[in-house]
């Protein structure tokens, strides 16, 4: 007799795979994210797009490239349908492996510039990561219903923090190697060593994929009613306003760290190395910080982290408004602004993921994540999108406000930090299932440890 949907784990729903399955299935998970983060960062993350401007991409070009990633998952609404007849895991492999494909080819590029110039290897570029990013949204399509079925609801904000742990280590080591690696590199030769190196990575990531255990599709039929349900998470009043949150909060942030790595580039006037170990200060503050995010999700929710989280990614962007190309402040401020950067966005998105994950049904919840990932998609790919000709505009202008410079990426930064202020605004007013309350917490271990330290003080010598 099967043991499916029995328990046996603490926090184990029903659903199609056994105890130890889930089990199974959470490690090689945790494998998959290690080489896939590796992957991500060399291929997709900001050693891209210092790549992209050594290859002669405008801030326009690099504001497209961006848009990539997040306008590519609109096709979640054509693709939920795939989710449901083929099951998560399916999709996800055939997306996954398509999009390592894509990424070999990257390795045609500095071929295709010698012959062709920074504008044909441009546009090359561009083309490659355009299918590399629907690639990805295919396979993407399928993570929070894999989730949902291997994680149990008890150790999703556990497994996201350990998850998103490992994540930000694998962009350390990855960073810190090519930074090393491209020490005073004025061509594109070693960038083709460091991509072979992500394409090698994505592959072994692929062998884990394939471990995962097969969730069962849910065999809803493909028919017009299916069609129909896909706009019932819009009727969702509760996600609705989930919606409109995580829109203001994905439009203000989702350009931040590919323009910081410009920033530190062309307005600094500092080399790939020195930008690389800037940035990865970032990822270091998001894995030390998640340590405690995590938890702090579990036991408190996801609204108390996205107040902290949010709070300091307005300090985060006012602090980026300040930095000058002065020895002190490259050296002290740009490094601390990259670490406050990386602990605050950590909080912001686990609190994020796990809130979602939260207010989504089993049932339907092909069409919530699609509507999620859809609108999502839209304002990360608006914000890169217009920050690139925005910036690409006033590369040349500076204006003055008294003694103080207004540049082109001061602005921006200043605009991020206004953009900030309607998400937080909205934070108060979602849902979530009742848990203790913070200040409450903190209260009460305040006022336990000034009891104990009141005992000590009089407790006879």
């Amino acid at each position: 007799m099967s043991d499916r949907g029995k328990g046996g784990v603490q926090g184990i729903e029903p659903g199609t795979l056994t105890p130890i399955e889930q089990r199974r299935g959470m490690s090689r998970l945790f494998c998959f994210a290690v080489f896939n983060s590796l992957s991500f960062e060399i291929i997709g993350g900001q050693i891209l797009i210092l790549f992209a401007r050594q290859v002669g991409a405008s801030l326009m070009q690099i504001g497209l490239l961006v848009s990539f990633a997040p306008f590519a998952s609109i096709i979640q609404l054509a693709v939920a349908p795939l989710v449901t007849r083929f099951g998560p895991k399916a999709v996800m492999f055939t997306g996954w492996t398509a999009r390592t494909v894509a990424a070999a080819f990257l390795l045609g590029v500095p071929w295709v510039a010698g012959r062709h110039g920074p504008a044909g290897a441009t546009l090359m570029l561009l083309g490659i990561m355009a299918l590399f990013y629907l690639f990805r949204a295919l396979g993407m399509s399928s993570w929070l219903p894999l989730l949902q079925e291997i994680v149990p609801p008890g150790l999703r904000g556990d497994f996201l923090g350990k998850q998103e742990i490992l994540r930000h280590l694998s962009i350390i080591a990855a960073s810190l190697l090519t930074a090393v690696y491209l020490l005073g590199v004025g061509d594109l030769g070693p960038f083709l060593h460091v991509i072979a190196v992500g394409v090698l990575c994505a592959a072994v990531g692929l062998a884990f994929l394939s471990g995962i255990p097969h969730v069962e599709p849910s065999g809803a039929a493909i028919d017009r009613e299916f069609f129909r349900q896909a706009i019932r998470p819009l009727r969702d009043a509760t996600f609705r306003h989930y919606l409109l949150f995580a829109w203001t909060l994905r439009f203000a942030m989702m350009s931040l760290p590919a323009f910081v790595v410009l920033f530190l580039r062309d307005a600094m006037h500092l080399g790939p190395s020195a930008v690389l170990f800037i940035t990865t200060l970032s990822s270091a503050g998001a894995a030390a910080s998640l340590i405690g995010w995590g938890p702090a999700i579990d036991r408190f929710g996801s609204k108390p982290v996205l107040l902290i989280g949010l709070a300091g990614m307005v300090a985060v962007a006012l602090l980026w408004a300040t930095i000058e190309p002065t020895a002190w402040m490259l050296r002290g401020v740009a490094p601390a602004a990259a670490f406050l950067h990386g602990v605050c966005n950590a909080g912001v998105f686990v609190a994020l993921m796990g809130l979602e994950l939260e207010l989504i049904p089993r049932e339907g919840r092909e069409h919530y994540v699609a509507a999620s990932v859809t609108l999502a998609g839209i304002a990360g790919g608006l914000s890169p999108l217009m920050v690139g000709a925005l910036l690409h505009a006033l590369e040349q202008t500076t204006w003055h406000l008294g003694p103080v410079a207004l540049g082109a990426y001061r602005v921006y930064f200043l605009a991020t930090a206004l953009l900030l202020l309607p998400p937080l605004a909205l934070r108060p007013s979602l849902k979530e299932k009742p848990r203790p309350n913070l200040r409450r917490a903190l209260r009460v271990g305040l006022e336990r440890g000034r009891r104990r330290a009141w005992a000590r003080l009089r407790a006879p010598r």
